[in-house]
């Protein structure tokens, strides 16, 4: 991988380069590129690991709250009409006791939906984070070629330092 790299370097530039003498390949530039290259993927992927396993832990937790949130909504119609019968047929105790009860269980139902809103949030978030580290890692390899080519350009090319920055 790291003499193809540093042939395909060479030939990218017209085989300008001086750092690269005909038939010799610096073995310490190859393994600096190959270094970043090979330590930027592997770090990627164990992020990318853990964001996905995070990403799938969230999703489950939405869904669970989702069904208490759909059980709790069945629960709460079902003592709406106890109250409306109970007031029907003028039983003050009972309609208290439930409306009470029916206070409770919307007050829950409230809960645990900031609750989920909160993880569908933090869903996003990672999702976001997921996509800005695709970018980072894709734009990381080439700039840290770029950065060890800059001193052996700079050799031939002063002009070239200042472009790189």
């Amino acid at each position: 991988m790291c003499i193809h790299t540093s042939l395909s370097l060479r030939q990218a530039f017209g085989g300008h380069l001086s750092f690269y003498p005909i038939g010799r390949i610096d073995h310490t530039y190859c393994n600096i590129i190959c270094h970043f290259v090979t330590s930027g993927l592997k770090h990627k992927a164990n992020v990318l690991l853990r964001i996905e396993e995070a990403q799938y832990e969230l999703r489950s937790q939405i869904s669970k709250l989702e069904s208490i949130s759909f059980k709790m909504q069945e629960k709460d119609q079902l003592i709406f009409k106890r109250v409306v019968q109970a007031l029907r047929s003028h039983e003050t105790q009972y309609v208290k006791a439930l409306s009470g009860e029916l206070s409770e269980v919307r007050k829950m139902n409230k809960m645990i939906s900031s609750a989920r809103l909160v993880l569908e949030q933090v869903e996003l978030r990672l999702n976001t984070i997921n996509e800005l580290g695709d970018v980072v890692v894709v734009t990381l390899s080439p700039m840290s070629v770029m950065k060890g080519i800059q001193g052996g350009l700079s050799c031939m090319v002063p002009e070239a330092d200042h472009s790189f920055g």
